[in-house]
């Protein structure tokens, strides 16, 4: 019987022992479990079980270069093609069906798409702050891996990087690095790739540090970039059915290690780094910002604390119905002084007196603010 450490209970063979290769790999087993994930090179990919969804769950036919799920992007190139009804939505998974996993995405289409031309491309993103400098390098590997199926015969999936040194100045031109590409089954099966990134000797970096690797899986494409899969024939979305994929990951070097859930807290943290959201949806949540104070007689002002530190300096939008209480007086709000850490927020008003105080509230039918610090 062999012996226990004390912290991890790894298994230390007696020394009249041989030592047993099932013991070895309990304790390789027992290590990884607890490698934080707090470490890109652990896990690069943010909200990889797609278990936050500040935007909405359900997309029809999402636009190009739009965000969906938490920190993914959809592109849409047909290239004078037409595309099939699209709708992106949040996937719940059956009990068991993935270890450690409770949600995935899926892609439903109504039909094959056509007349998609030779420089079309349909893929799903995500932008990894920084993940060229800390990740990529002569000798430097990466592995991208993800479960995924479809009931759409034939239908494929495929992976390619960007490696990108930011923008604004003479920096390096991106670089793409090719992939691979699979004929997806209608059972959920675990799909991975390897790539060999690019030197950084003699690149320039944006001063706005700002470089990221793109993550891409790609659902159609044209010749023109079919070899970004690795492979020289075009694909269409072939037909009507589901495309579901679960468990992004990126890992440094050239294993897909086993997946490791983050808790929700520490997932829906990350993602605020790059985009939070306040809502107020109906009557029983509406949503109240600090009390507002009269900058003169047209403007009522208030100011507002990110939850996460962003990025950069956020791009703020809004959307419903604001209005004044008590007085229920509807109003239009705008933004002003906004930083990486809070913003503030006017609302117009008339013959206000200056000092006097209000709150600012979202009326019954629901008002939303946003702020996008994405890459």
């Amino acid at each position: 019987m062999p012996n226990l450490t004390q912290n991890f209970n790894f298994k230390k063979p007696l020394q009249t022992e041989n030592y047993d290769i099932d013991v070895q790999n309990s304790n390789w087993d027992k290590v990884d479990a607890v490698i934080p994930l707090s470490n890109m090179a652990r896990q690069a990919i943010i909200n990889g079980n797609f278990d936050v969804w500040q935007r909405g769950t359900t997309f029809t036919n999402p636009a190009n270069l739009q965000y969906t799920a938490d920190r993914y992007m959809w592109a849409s190139v047909p290239d004078g093609g037409t595309n099939p009804i699209l709708v992106h939505s949040r996937l719940t998974l059956a009990s068991g069906e993935i270890p450690n996993s409770y949600f995935g995405y899926r892609i439903n289409s109504n039909g094959s798409g056509s007349s998609y031309g030779a420089s079309s491309l349909h893929w799903f993103s995500q932008p990894i702050e920084f993940g060229t400098r800390y990740l990529c390098g002569n000798g430097k590997k990466v592995t991208v891996s993800l479960w995924a199926r479809s009931d759409i015969p034939g239908k494929k999936l495929g992976f390619w990087l960007r490696q990108t040194y930011g923008t604004g100045g003479a920096v390096s031109a991106s670089e793409v690095i090719n992939g691979a590409s699979w004929t997806l089954g209608s059972v959920w099966a675990k799909y991975s790739f390897t790539f060999s990134t690019n030197t950084l000797a003699s690149k320039v970096f944006s001063s706005v540090n700002n470089d990221m690797l793109e993550v891409a899986i790609a659902y159609q494409w044209g010749t023109a970039f079919a070899s970004r899969v690795g492979t020289s024939t075009p694909e269409t979305f072939v037909g009507a059915g589901n495309i579901d994929i679960a468990q992004v990951q990126l890992c440094a070097g050239d294993v897909a290690l086993p997946f490791q859930p983050r808790s929700f807290a520490e997932e829906l943290q990350l993602c605020q780094r790059y985009y939070e959201r306040y809502d107020g949806v109906a009557a029983s949540t509406r949503l109240n910002l600090p009390a507002a104070v009269a900058y003169d007689s047209n403007t009522f002002r208030t100011s507002m604390l990110f939850r996460v530190p962003k990025r950069v300096a956020p791009t703020m939008t809004q959307g419903g119905v604001f209005r004044f209480i008590p007085s229920g007086i509807g109003t239009n709000i705008h933004f002003f002084e906004t930083t990486p850490f809070g913003t503030g927020i006017g609302a117009s008003t008339s013959g206000a007196t200056v000092g006097n105080s209000t709150v600012i509230q979202s009326n019954d039918t629901g008002g939303w603010i946003a702020a996008d610090a994405e890459l």
